[in-house]
């Protein structure tokens, strides 16, 4: 489903000239520009984006797409058998393991240290809050998907608990 309706949307976006990318351009600039796809990048990549006509912005009102694309990608998270969270290495490995009844040989390792941490902690609070606002829709989702993960944590270890 993802791939068709995808590959159809991509088609309408335009790209950058051959060679061109973001090296060398400041957060602020970065952060001001209408066409940077960066902006909640993963409520986008989970969300069925045919139902708010791609990324043809006048298609709808803001208001509207945006509250679609987060239900979509809510949904679609909802439904895969498994995600896992970087910032929960262990907990997404046990959900993986207990998914799909395989074992991993070697167990994940936790690493709280990031570029995104380290990037985040150089940020002026203008900057910080910025981001968030750029990106409202992905801290909403994230939230969701935090909440669902230790959710199927919980129920997992309360089945095996049990012994179901």
């Amino acid at each position: 489903m993802f791939g068709y309706n995808l590959a159809a949307c991509l088609l309408r976006f335009v790209s950058f000239p051959e060679g061109a990318n973001w090296n060398g351009v400041a957060l602020d600039e970065f952060a001001g520009c209408e066409s940077n796809l960066a902006a909640n990048r993963q409520t986008r990549m989970l969300a069925d984006l045919a139902l708010v006509g791609c990324y043809n912005k006048t298609y709808m009102p803001t208001a509207e797409r945006d509250r679609i694309m987060l239900a979509s990608a809510k949904r679609n998270l909802a439904a895969m058998s498994y995600f896992g969270l970087t910032e929960y290495q262990k907990i997404s490995q046990y959900i993986f393991e207990e998914t799909f009844n395989l074992r991993f040989a070697i167990p994940f390792e936790q690493h709280n240290t990031t570029v995104s941490t380290v990037t985040m902690n150089s940020l002026t609070p203008a900057q910080r809050a910025r981001i968030d606002r750029l990106n409202a829709l992905d801290l909403e989702l994230y939230a969701f998907a935090k909440k669902l993960m230790f959710q199927r944590y919980y129920t997992t270890l309360h089945c095996l608990h049990l012994g179901v």
